[in-house]
């Protein structure tokens, strides 16, 4: 059993066989240990508890996971992909985006690398509390960046459900991706969630309150069409036509 897949564990009156322990995992299976000392219990308890829920990320499973393989041969996972390669490949840094070490630690977003490229206009303030007005704190950074002709594509997660529609910091980071791009007066802001999910917060739940931005806040040469699953092959095409320029120019 994983120790991510502990939900609980719960200590149990001793009998005269010993300590009972039950385990209860998040895929509903469950677990009895009888432990004949109630010191060895309490230890087990103890470290169970200790492992299911870690309080630092060195204290994961995988850190202390110990493969049948040579010390070569596991470092060798970690290499398949060299971040700074990859963004040296598209060109970067440039003139207009540039290496940020605001996530540094993991102390803004922990689902984000601690390498991310950002607008040189964009700020460590602007950065943060772009991050504080959106889902999981994943503030707009750069995916994708084509040289040719400066387009690039950024990932961010939904804002926020709440009642605060606008973040002055989030706007001002969306105008410094917009700086960014030379090649284009607007940026397409893209929602790509389920049309039917996004429509249900709009009438139900009075939306922009509910993790929606309020189109009418955003200015002008920011447009925020919604891609749905019916419409994936043109808006595809349309992606494409904003990286690469027209469909003759397009290549592999």
């Amino acid at each position: 059993i994983l120790h991510s897949q502990i939900s609980t564990i719960e200590k149990q009156a001793t009998t005269a066989t010993g300590c009972p322990l039950l385990v209860r995992c998040k895929n509903f299976q469950l677990l009895q240990l009888v432990i004949p000392q109630e010191r060895d219990c309490h230890d087990v308890y103890i470290s169970l508890l200790r492992l299911a829920r870690p309080v630092k990320y060195e204290e994961l499973y995988c850190f202390s996971f110990n493969p049948k393989l040579d010390r070569e041969e596991r470092e060798q996972g970690w290499m398949l992909i060299d971040l700074s390669e990859e963004y040296k490949r598209m060109g970067l840094p440039n003139n207009y985006w540039q290496l940020s070490d605001v996530n540094r630690d993991y102390r803004v977003c922990d689902s984000y690398p601690t390498q991310l490229y950002v607008p040189k206009s964009a700020t460590a303030h602007i950065i943060v509390g772009s991050s504080k007005f959106r889902s999981r704190r994943r503030f707009p950074a750069l995916s994708y960046y084509y040289k040719d002709n400066h387009a690039s594509v950024c990932r961010s997660s939904q804002p926020l459900s709440g009642f605060s529609a606008r973040c002055l910091e989030d706007e001002q980071m969306l105008q410094a991706i917009r700086k960014a791009s030379p090649g284009s007066d607007f940026i397409y802001v893209v929602d790509t969630r389920p049309k039917v999910g996004v429509t249900t917060l709009v009438c139900v739940f009075a939306a922009p309150s509910h993790g929606m931005r309020d189109e009418a806040m955003l200015p002008d040469p920011l447009r925020e069409p919604h891609l749905q699953g019916g419409f994936a092959q043109p808006c595809m095409a349309a992606l494409l036509s904003c990286l690469l320029g027209p469909r003759s120019s397009w290549r592999a």
